[in-house]
């Protein structure tokens, strides 16, 4: 169906020997965010300059464009408009809005894009000023540029890629809960390893005094000729190690 009106739009221009816009123009180019993709905003300043009236306006806008609507500054109609591929042709017969030589109007065209990193585009007739900006902030502005000049715009970095407030509230709740089961583990290890601490404490010191006590009784049973000597010397030895050994595992946790 586009195919047909196009074929038919065409044969209309041959039979009355109509025009495409061939003058010059100002633009003026507007990108803010719009849901999760860009929202673009041309405002065109157009001069014919051909005797023949225009009676047809040319655009490109990219391929991934969507919703493509252009209307007269002042007037809240859309113009009818085909395309064919990125070019998109506004039928200016509707409404009586062609212009004869030397006369000025201003369009404005409107489309949304998908969040992309660079803007796209190309310049269907000679344009003495150009002017690009994204979120007030202006990144090209260009002068006297020529008929089908290629224009790619960084929109910006790759690092800067744009996040919805969504996602960065999600971010900052994760980040918050990481922090808090950080600290929560952190301190049920020092709890833990307090613990531990307390009862090897008490371990040891009971350990300790039994070991003191079993060197008395075996002193004890020495003096009373109920052990021999050298049984004695062995069990002394042993358990007066043990009980030294005991001792600097409990100044080791003192120290702690």
């Amino acid at each position: 169906m586009k195919h047909t009106i196009l074929m038919l739009m065409i044969l209309a221009c041959l039979l009355t020997t109509c025009t495409l816009a061939s003058g010059t123009q100002t633009i003026d180019i507007s990108i803010t965010s719009s849901g999760t993709g860009l929202l673009v905003t041309e405002e065109i300043q157009y001069t014919h300059d051909q005797e023949e009236p225009l009676q047809h306006f040319s655009f490109w806008a990219d391929t991934e464009a969507t919703e493509v609507q252009i209307i007269l500054v002042g007037s809240n109609t859309p113009i009818p408009r085909i395309n064919n591929g990125n070019i998109y042709t506004a039928n200016l017969t509707t409404g009586n809005l062609s212009l004869t030589q030397g006369e000025q109007a201003s369009y404005q065209i409107t489309y949304h894009l998908p969040a992309l990193e660079t803007f796209n585009k190309v310049l269907q007739r000679e344009t003495t000023s150009l002017t690009v900006t994204y979120k007030t902030k202006e990144l090209y502005q260009g002068e006297d540029l020529l008929q089908d000049s290629r224009h790619h715009i960084r929109l910006y970095l790759p690092t800067e890629a744009p996040l919805n407030s969504v996602f960065i509230g999600l971010v900052v709740i994760l980040v918050v809960l990481l922090m808090f089961m950080v600290l929560l583990f952190i301190r049920k290890q020092r709890q833990r390893t307090r613990k531990i601490l307390n009862e090897s404490q008490e371990l040891l010191t009971t350990k300790k005094a039994l070991l003191l006590s079993i060197l008395k009784d075996i002193e004890k049973q020495h003096r009373s000729k109920d052990i021999s000597d050298d049984t004695y010397s062995k069990l002394k030895e042993e358990y007066k190690q043990d009980a030294v050994e005991v001792m600097k595992q409990l100044d080791d946790i003192e120290k702690q």
